[in-house]
């Protein structure tokens, strides 16, 4: 299995298993999927995350793209 099938199956695991537990659970679920993709994200929190997605799912404003350590090596550098 390549990486992209790989994460098409997580994310149907994921919503699969929404579905058993919303079925049993009447409390309001939220779901977030995101794909394996490295595309780093700053946040607003001053963690870099794997992509923009994964920030989404933490509950994190994107403070810029890129890690937050280039912003850091820029501003030394100017």
């Amino acid at each position: 299995m390549d990486s992209r099938e790989c994460a098409v199956f997580t994310v149907l695991l994921v919503v699969a298993g929404a579905m058993l537990t919303s079925a049993t659970s009447p409390q309001k679920l939220d779901i977030c999927a995101c794909t394996y993709e490295l595309a780093p994200a700053c946040g607003v929190d001053g963690k870099t995350y794997s992509n923009s997605c994964t920030m989404r799912c933490s509950g994190v404003q994107m403070a810029h793209l890129g890690s937050c350590d280039m912003m850091t090596l820029e501003m030394r550098d100017e």
